[in-house]
């Protein structure tokens, strides 16, 4: 015991340290949490507060993508998000500083913030103007 108020609670490094003839069924997390990037301190985080859910804008190496509250994220289809509309490829990547054609045939330009264009716009020095739909 590590303490009498957590009777029969073992604490890991008490488990790691005290296996009797290496016939214990601990395993030690630390080393496979640690190819995965996660520090004990953050494992540490995760135990005392719960796993939440991501929402809203996350980002990894490749781009962002948008989280709703149900876990959802938009994919392959136009969005608006707090009044701005984006555009997320078939992964869910939000489309930056590119043209796409869409299926109804016209061509949509999305800045690097992400954000639809309306009204003029120039770019690669040549100016064009879409409409309040985008196109």
């Amino acid at each position: 015991l590590d303490t009498d108020d957590l009777a029969g609670i073992k604490t890991h490094e008490y488990c790691t340290n005290n296996q009797p003839n290496n016939h214990s069924d601990h395993v030690d997390p630390y080393p496979y949490l640690a190819k995965w990037g996660i520090s004990r301190e953050q494992f540490k985080q995760d135990i005392e507060n719960g796993l939440r859910a991501a929402t809203g804008w996350q980002k990894n190496g490749t781009g962002y993508w948008y989280v709703h509250s149900d876990g959802s994220y938009p994919k392959d289809k136009f969005e608006k998000i707090n009044g701005t509309w984006y555009y997320f490829d078939g992964s869910g990547y939000m489309l930056a500083d590119r043209w796409k054609k869409y299926t109804d045939g016209n061509w949509y330009w999305f800045d690097n913030s992400g954000e639809m264009a309306t009204g003029w716009k120039k770019i690669a020095e040549k100016w064009y103007y879409f409409n309040e739909e985008g196109a």
